[in-house]
């Protein structure tokens, strides 16, 4: 036990002793329970909090580069392929794999990326996806979108995709939900 006398009332800090050793309590000399915090806990919030602010980044990544290309130079080209996937043990995901062939200053580029926003569309239900996969069948003719300074990065949709946005402030929310003594919230 340790207790802190810095400050003009006495705070007592428990640590209680194996097997719960992340567990921490805050007790006033009183007697007065303050707060109570599980250090699981926490480095969970922590572990959200960072898987948060990775989709965070890529979502404003993406959204700057869905800006820039509304500016971006366009070029005819093809589709190789165009299918649903699905994902999963129980195939409870589709995603829409297409890819695409285009010619800039006589050289032959591949491109993958359907919009911004997210690295893959994937949609819960297959006719979803299929409606996807309608518009841009095998072998049709396409309109590619790239960027002038590096033709390879490039894009067939000029749209933005808001889930890994809403994915990256929904873990922030957890981590903070986790990492906020939950004490507080139950006082």
């Amino acid at each position: 036990m340790l207790v802190l006398a810095s400050i003009p009332f006495c705070l007592q800090i428990h640590h209680a002793s194996p097997p719960n050793f992340c567990y921490t309590e805050f007790i006033f000399s009183s007697g007065t329970h303050i707060m109570s915090f599980n250090f699981f806990f926490a480095a969970v919030g922590l572990i959200f909090l960072i898987i948060g602010y990775y989709f965070i980044m890529q979502a404003r990544r993406d959204w700057l580069l869905y800006i820039q290309s509304q500016a971006w130079s366009s070029a005819a080209g093809q589709v190789n392929k165009s299918q649903v996937v699905s994902i999963g043990l129980t195939h409870r995901t589709h995603e829409v794999a297409i890819t695409y062939r285009y010619e800039v200053g006589g050289r032959q580029y591949n491109g993958k990326r359907l919009c911004f926003g997210a690295e893959k569309a994937i949609y819960w239900t297959p006719q979803q996806a299929e409606k996807v996969i309608a518009r841009y069948p095998k072998d049709s003719r396409v309109t590619i979108h790239y960027e002038p300074g590096n033709p390879s990065n490039a894009v067939l949709e000029r749209k933005y995709d808001r889930s890994g946005a809403i994915l990256g402030l929904v873990s922030v929310v957890i981590g903070l939900i986790f990492s906020v003594p939950l004490s507080f919230l139950v006082q």
